[in-house]
């Protein structure tokens, strides 16, 4: 871990280190956080809402548990974004679909749950193809989030970049037939196999 790195640019192991060792608090580390989404979302659009109240809130409780003595998680304090498929109770959960616009469950998912009790600091929900039916982004009712090295580019369109090519040459190639072209009678697709 580099000394000079900031706040928001270590991992969960390392901020719990730093968190459990009282050279941080959760609220600093929460607020350099704050200060890096507010430098990049606008261009990155990665989150559909911020939960600034609730995770000031649970990092005081955390900063508070902490200064007691309280004996915490190894991950107390450290912020955590939620993608917007988990219920969350008391917080809007719409799957990034307008059909769920203004939902707010009145229950955790399990995985919110474990999240609570280990004293993660829920920043928001981030965003996420609408029901979680893709890996890009590109089909969510709040708008595509974008590669952070690579603003043109949407997370994912490497990979679907890689399929199109890989389509483009499977048809240039002259491959024979497959099992699926051929007839579903044992006798023909044993003339396939031979």
């Amino acid at each position: 871990m580099s000394a000079a790195a900031p706040l928001y640019d270590l991992t969960g192991h390392e901020l719990g280190g730093l968190l459990a060792r009282k050279e941080v608090s959760a609220r600093e580390v929460l607020e350099a956080v704050w200060g890096r989404i507010s430098e990049v979302e606008e261009g990155l659009h990665s989150y559909v809402l911020l939960t600034r109240e609730v995770a000031e809130q649970q990092a005081a409780a955390v900063d508070e548990r902490r200064a007691r003595g309280e004996r915490l998680p190894t991950l107390a304090g450290v912020p955590i974004g939620l993608k917007d498929i988990y219920c969350t109770k008391g917080i809007e959960t719409t799957c990034c679909s307008r059909i769920l616009s203004g939902f707010i469950p009145p229950y955790d998912a399990d995985v919110i749950e474990r999240c609570r009790e280990h004293g993660l600091v829920f920043l928001g929900k981030t965003n996420m193809d609408e029901f979680a039916m893709g890996s890009s982004t590109e089909n969510s009712a709040r708008g595509p989030t974008r590669n952070p090295w690579d603003l043109e580019r949407v997370p994912g369109a490497r990979a679907g970049d890689r399929r199109r090519r890989w389509r483009r040459r499977r048809r240039s190639c002259r491959w024979g037939p497959t099992p699926g072209d051929r007839s579903a009678s044992p006798r023909a697709s044993a003339g396939w196999w031979a």
